[in-house]
């Protein structure tokens, strides 16, 4: 297969055609799955899937240039994801932080925020997930979650409407409020100088 033509043979396999960079595909098996990517999520202001596995940034797949640079004492946060096997979406990473001094810094300024939404398995009852500006964060405090500086904010774990968050598990956490915020210092694994331990992913 190459970028101007191929066969797919059925039974087996998957193929993902995203905008990455070109490279040479090495096949092992046939193949019974076709997914192919949007280069751009449409709608949102803001989208790191954290799926490059080596570098010193990740990209924005909002399509609005949001690139977030990563600062870390070790040598990478990639970690091969362990989101469980029964989403079915391409996830080939998430993000390791040691809990000391990684995260992922966005320097650039985004307005009228008023969904975020993540992945997150961590290894301790207190997190701080992110900081969107010095007022506005998301962080639990034990199993409570809490979205500081946000107005009237609703909480989801896994889809349903709750406050309470489990550790040492995957769990995805969507929190909203009708009131936006701007985004001014974007701080994803970190809420003024307390980090978070574990993983977070898209």
């Amino acid at each position: 297969i190459s970028q101007t033509g191929g066969f797919f043979t059925p039974s087996s396999g998957t193929v993902i055609i995203s905008s990455v960079a070109s490279s040479t595909l090495t096949i092992s098996s046939t193949l019974n799955i076709l997914q192919i990517e949007s280069t751009r999520d449409s709608g949102l202001v803001g989208y790191w899937k954290f799926d490059e596995g080596t570098g010193s940034s990740t990209r924005d797949w909002s399509g609005n240039g949001n690139t977030g640079y990563f600062q870390s004492s070790s040598t990478s946060p990639f970690a091969t994801s362990t989101v469980t096997s029964t989403i079915s979406f391409d996830n080939p990473f998430s993000l390791s932080f040691d809990g000391v001094d990684d995260l992922v810094n966005v320097p650039n300024t985004i307005s009228s925020i008023q969904t975020v939404s993540f992945w997150v398995n961590t290894t301790s009852s207190n997190s701080s997930f992110l900081e969107l500006n010095g007022t506005a964060g998301i962080n639990a405090t034990g199993t409570a979650l809490n979205a500081s500086g946000w107005t009237s904010p609703l909480y989801y774990v896994n889809g349903a409407s709750s406050t309470t968050r489990a550790t040492s598990t995957w769990q995805h956490i969507a929190v909203t409020t009708n009131t936006g915020i701007s985004a001014s210092a974007i701080n994803i694994g970190r809420i003024g100088s307390t980090y978070i331990p574990g993983h977070i992913d898209d």
